[in-house]
């Protein structure tokens, strides 16, 4: 008797989750007038700048927010070079209690700074596959073409690749 034989494939999730409605460490604080964007919702109207917006929040690390909108929209912690279509649309910032309650320990030392620093670049990182639609899944299926099993929400498809091979050797033994 022939055994079966499974494959794989990986495709855009049709429904991720946004990150930021889960636990992150920090908060992203965000002004544009078209999208939504972030954890708080800045009015840029009651401010004169980026820089005064940051008197009003409590932070001891912060980094800027930039977006990119030309057919579609994509978000970093440093600038795009198209001064047209992109510009600062924020802040990603982590107060003292947010730094301790994800590192641990009574106070913010340098190194506890620099892994805050680390950790809103890949909040970001994870955002920015989020609004860009790089969000996957894997299905594994026989050789009727049934899904036997798949996985969703992989913010990149090397994860979604990495644990679809794996689940695809488990059927393939």
């Amino acid at each position: 008797m022939e055994r079966p034989t499974y494959t794989l494939t990986i495709t855009n999730d049709p429904y991720p989750e946004n990150p930021r409605s889960w636990d992150n460490a920090a908060t992203m604080w965000c002004a544009h007038r078209r999208y939504n964007l972030g954890d708080n919702q800045v009015d840029a109207t009651d401010y004169n700048s980026w820089d005064d917006v940051l008197t009003t929040i409590d932070y001891v690390v912060v980094r800027p927010l930039y977006l990119y909108d030309h057919s579609g929209i994509t978000m970093s912690t440093t600038p795009f070079s198209c001064v047209w279509d992109s510009g600062q649309v924020g802040w990603i910032t982590m107060s003292k209690a947010q730094i301790l309650n994800a590192f641990g320990g009574k106070r913010v030392t340098a190194k506890k700074k620099q892994q805050a620093m680390s950790l809103m670049k890949a909040e970001v990182a994870t955002y920015d596959a989020y609004i860009t639609g790089e969000v996957y899944e894997y299905a594994i299926m026989d050789a009727d073409g049934e899904v036997v099993e798949s996985c969703c929400g992989y913010y990149s498809r090397e994860s979604a690749e990495a644990d679809g091979a794996v689940a695809l050797a488990r059927w393939n033994k």
